[in-house]
């Protein structure tokens, strides 16, 4: 089976590119990455699915996510589309929209485990067990 081929159109909707514009006033501390090279890497994940992205927001820590969720509830982004995308190893394609991916994986990252109980932990949604670094330091 071979992937299909991605369009060549570097455009993006009106109302993502008003949102993008509001967005960079916002606070938002994260990377805004409207490129033809991430929108291409990440319209696939472990699925058979191919989904072209509008762009992909990269937050930094939680207030950056409270940052999209306030603005997303504005009137004027109803008919914005997000999808979270942690390590993209979902096989139904829940991380793809033709909307804005919301990709955890590149800044949260980090598993925490508490060092006075280690059966309470704190994982982000872009973090993955397969780095032991954090847990070793406990």
């Amino acid at each position: 089976m071979m992937i299909s081929c991605l369009p060549a159109d570097d455009s993006i909707e009106d109302i993502y590119g008003r949102f993008f514009y509001d967005f960079r006033t916002s606070g938002f501390e994260g990377d805004i990455d409207c490129s033809q090279a991430v929108r291409a890497v990440l319209s696939t994940n472990n699925s058979i699915y191919q989904i072209y992205p509008e762009a992909a927001l990269f937050p930094r820590h939680s207030q950056d996510v409270q940052c999209i969720a306030k603005l997303l509830g504005q009137a004027q982004f109803r008919d914005v589309v997000v999808a979270p995308r942690g390590g993209g190893a979902g096989t139904n394609g829940q991380s793809l929209t033709n909307g804005v991916v919301v990709d955890l994986s590149r800044h949260m990252n980090r598993v925490s485990v508490s060092a006075k109980s280690l059966l309470t932990s704190g994982k982000r949604s872009g973090g993955s067990f397969r780095s032991r670094e954090t847990l070793d330091d406990c």
